[in-house]
């Protein structure tokens, strides 16, 4: 009989310990991320800027990001993107794969008009998990490149 208690003792001990550490590493993920240096007093409001795909998949490899430049102004962006995911109302920055390189070409967002571009999320960060995330672009005007500022886009990957 005592045989029998200590090991079903034994089994709800590993049984609960095993439940704490998938919840740890889980809460460890974020944890272990940056704070995201990003705010929402940064982002320009000229562009309007979303992700195409109603659903995005932790198997989507790539995204289409849509720019609207609503403004008279004329600004560019480039291929660095930063993304960030969001716990309890917090934003925090996934790091970039190592040894990945992004071209320096600027891409034109005329003014009043719109465009497109097929971001491959894989060939620059892990797989996403499950959540809620947004995309960080830096944009400049093209007559004064130095005046920039940022946009974002969020989307949820199921």
């Amino acid at each position: 009989m005592k045989l029998k208690l200590s090991c079903m003792f034994l089994i709800l001990i590993a049984v609960f310990s095993d439940g704490c550490s998938a919840r740890m590493s889980a809460d460890t993920v974020i944890l272990n991320l940056s704070t995201s240096p990003y705010f929402a007093s940064q982002q320009n409001e000229d562009i309007a800027f979303s992700v195409k795909e109603s659903t995005v998949s932790v198997d989507t490899n790539e995204i289409t990001l849509i720019f609207e430049n609503k403004s008279d102004i004329d600004y560019f962006y480039g291929m660095i993107s930063y993304i960030e995911i969001e716990s309890d109302g917090n934003w925090y920055s996934i790091p970039v794969k190592e040894n990945v390189y992004w071209t320096m070409l600027g891409y034109p967002i005329p003014a009043q008009s719109s465009s497109e571009q097929v971001f491959p999320i894989h060939t620059y960060f892990d797989n996403l998990e499950i959540g809620k995330y947004r995309i960080v672009k830096k944009i400049s005007m093209t007559d004064d490149p130095q005046n920039s500022s940022y946009i974002f886009a969020e989307f949820v990957v199921e």
